[in-house]
């Protein structure tokens, strides 16, 4: 319908070998579309698929160049900066400046989705790249990494800058395309700022364990900046899986073992109970349970641990055993 008045149509699909990527529509506002009308049309949708092979030729070999660049530039030893500073601001990123790397990480489900998944993450570099011409954007195992520069002698200022710019990158495409793609989003990771190779180097890292360790401990929240993470840097870091699960089993392993034979929640209530700081009102108020029901759990906490929540030690050791067993189940 146009203008109020039915209005036929003749469509056409734009088809590079089994895939769709577009459409022509031509509306008969005049006269009815002739047979020699759907010969042009065909043509001129067999130009325009033509035009999409070699645009997607040519970003393909660029892609795939830029992708070597950007693992060599994230694994190189420090004293091969000199040989990359000009192949680096060739791809716009100028090593002598500081940089905030950032990383959206896709956690697909199935080899299957693989495809799908890279197809979304193309669509957002294109976006990132027509949208925000001052961020570097490459691919590098099922991860967009994004170079988001700042000034010499930058400020609390510019990282608030670099926060809102990463916020607004993720409301317009990461969310967006996830949405139409029906698939979970792509998580962030944001490292510190860093300069020089070994500086880029190390933000790349910590982009990397922001999205690891942000993703299982805070999996509503989006975005996970390394700087925010806090303790969790540290009990993130922890390769030894053994001594880990070794230090959850002696210090909360009983409390585990009764919550699953009497169906309690201590482990539960111990954690509510860090989160509020000891306060037993904030306690009983975020777990909807009676003040005296809250100190009698405190009470067989104490008991079944051995620990007194009174002895700082014992308050950190069951601390980080909760903040580990956080970790492990996800």
């Amino acid at each position: 319908m146009l203008d109020g008045l039915e209005t036929g149509y003749f469509r056409l699909a734009i088809c590079v070998g089994k895939k769709w990527y577009g459409t022509i529509t031509v509306l008969e506002t005049k006269a009815p579309v002739s047979r020699s009308d759907e010969g042009t049309i065909e043509r001129t949708a067999a130009v325009a698929a033509l035009v999409l092979v070699n645009q997607l030729a040519v970003a393909s070999v660029e892609r795939r160049y830029y992708n070597e660049f950007l693992n060599e530039l994230l694994i190189a030893e420090n004293n091969e900066e000199k040989n990359l500073k000009g192949r680096a601001r060739g791809w716009g990123i100028d090593l002598q400046n500081p940089h905030v790397v950032a990383a959206i990480c896709f956690y697909h489900q199935s080899d299957e989705l693989v495809e799908e998944y890279q197809l979304m993450a193309q669509r957002i570099i294109q976006g990132l790249r027509e949208n925000f011409s001052d961020i570097a954007v490459g691919y590098k195992l099922d991860c967009i990494i994004m170079f988001i520069p700042l000034p010499q002698n930058w400020t609390g200022k510019d990282c608030n800058k670099v926060r809102e710019k990463i916020k607004a990158i993720y409301e317009r495409f990461v969310s967006r395309f996830g949405r139409v793609a029906s698939k979970d989003c792509g998580y962030i990771g944001v490292g510190r700022p860093g300069s020089g190779l070994a500086g880029i180097q190390s933000s790349y890292r910590e982009a990397l364990q922001a999205c690891q360790t942000g993703r299982k401990i805070w999996p509503k929240e989006p975005v996970c900046y390394y700087a925010d993470l806090g303790v969790w840097r540290l009990l993130g870091n922890i390769q030894d899986k053994q001594e880990i699960h070794l230090f959850i089993e002696e210090t909360l392993g009983k409390l585990l073992l009764y919550d699953q034979e009497k169906g309690a929640e201590l482990v539960k209530t111990l954690e509510v109970y860090f989160e509020c700081n000891g306060k037993l009102k904030k306690v009983t108020e975020k777990m909807y349970v009676h003040y005296n029901t809250i100190l009698y759990r405190l009470d067989r906490i104490q008991q079944i641990t051995g620990c007194s929540l009174e002895d700082a030690t014992a308050c950190l050791n069951l601390q980080m055993a909760i903040k580990l067993l956080q970790m492990a189940k996800k």
